[in-house]
């Protein structure tokens, strides 16, 4: 699964497989493959979750269930949660927990050098997912949102396309790395981004002037 490309992933998805369950003939009910994976994926998200935010937290020599409020909203000041030394520190474990726990440990690069640091290779949706998970606990955590159904954040796609915006806004140009992290396709996201507002831009002008 992992060398396949977009069209045949998704001709995967949508073929017809035997399920567990019984027609009311007796006969093995046929499913899209994708719909055991659309059951899990709340609970996958949430368990992904709750490692990125033990290593962030872990990061910050704080344990989860104690941070104050007055603590989270420092760290969401500025998004000093991900743009501070610390911050950013942070955001790095969290990035080495989320591959540690989907199996992508071989991003995590050990220091080839005495007293050198780790270095993880990340594309910016995977910074952005660990992202979105630090800013919606703080947020919570401050009472500036809901925790959404049954400990699992609605909006969770627009929370990470939000995250995609501040990171390409923050990220020093030309940076290889930055905090330990290296964001691999920084540039073609960035362009990505950048088309995208000014196509909004001229959207929005367009509406105004009509």
């Amino acid at each position: 699964m992992l060398n396949l490309q977009g069209d045949t992933i998704n001709d995967w998805l949508m073929q017809w497989i035997p399920s567990n369950a019984r027609s009311q003939k007796g006969k093995a009910s046929m499913s899209r493959a994708r719909d055991p994976l659309q059951r899990v994926k709340p609970h996958f998200i949430q368990a992904l979750r709750k490692k990125v935010l033990q290593a962030y937290c872990q990061e910050l020599g704080v344990e989860q269930h104690k941070m104050t409020t007055d603590a989270g909203l420092a760290w969401l000041q500025s998004d000093e949660y991900f743009q501070s030394v610390r911050g950013g520190k942070a955001m790095h474990a969290g990035c080495d927990a989320l591959f540690s726990e989907v199996g992508a440990s071989h991003r995590v690069k050990a220091p080839t050098t005495p007293g050198g640091e780790r270095e993880t290779g990340a594309t910016v949706g995977h910074y952005a997912l660990v992202g979105s998970f630090v800013r919606h606990f703080l947020e919570v955590l401050c009472n500036l949102r809901q925790s959404g159904r049954s400990g699992i954040a609605d909006g969770a796609y627009e929370e990470w396309r939000d995250e995609i915006c501040r990171i390409v806004a923050y990220w020093p140009t030309g940076a290889e790395v930055h905090h330990g992290v290296r964001l691999v396709d920084f540039e073609t996201v960035k362009a990505a981004v950048c088309e995208g507002v000014a196509e909004e831009n001229v959207w929005v002008q367009e509406e105004e002037e009509a």
